[in-house]
């Protein structure tokens, strides 16, 4: 039951990504065409291009954090020797959590106060809760990707993993090589 909510919400976050990305690639090329092709400007694609890529980062980030690709994991598997480093990854992910869990309790007010206020965009003269919203419900995916994370023990070595999708399984051997591998040393 838990991976199939899991998968359900892989296919969210990616549908999410994917279909803004495709949103914004037509409606910006729209802008463009129509900037120089008719003469004519219309506001509304940037302002919805802008709110989309908002929705994009936080969405993404949380679907990052899932396939754990944060800059994070590079700079604790390098800078620990190999006995620390689950353990150090596991610090890494707890802070994530508690600082992911932060920017939520902080921002639903915020959120709230935009709602109170009756805030409109611009252009598009919807509610900037929109725009605001991906930010608490960002941090809150994050939040719950990086207890996932924690809990199937997702930190451990990458040629441990049943599937290294597009990783060259020689680029861990020679990442994992003893010339590659700090040890313990910050600098090698």
């Amino acid at each position: 039951m838990a991976k199939k909510v899991l998968r359900f919400l892989d296919q969210i976050e990616m549908g999410i990504c994917v279909l803004s990305i495709l949103v914004m690639l037509v409606i910006l090329t729209f802008q463009v065409l129509s900037r120089y092709v008719l003469r004519q400007s219309n506001i509304w694609t940037e302002e919805l291009a802008r709110y989309l890529y908002i929705w994009l980062v936080f969405i993404g980030t949380s679907y990052a954090e899932k396939e754990f690709i944060h800059i994070k994991i590079d700079v604790l598997s390098r800078v620990f020797p190999k006995r620390v480093r689950p353990f150090a990854a596991m610090i890494g992910e707890i802070v994530l959590i508690v600082f992911s869990l932060y920017m939520c309790y902080i921002s639903v007010p915020y959120v709230q106060g935009v709602l109170n206020r009756g805030q409109y965009s611009q252009a598009l003269k919807i509610s900037m809760v929109f725009p605001y919203a991906a930010i608490p419900v960002g941090f809150a995916l994050l939040a719950f990707r990086a207890f996932i994370n924690i809990v199937i023990k997702k930190y451990i070595p990458a040629e441990e993993f049943a599937d290294l999708g597009d990783v060259d399984p020689s680029m861990l051997h020679e990442m994992s090589s003893p010339e590659n591998s700090s040890d313990g040393e910050v600098f090698p």
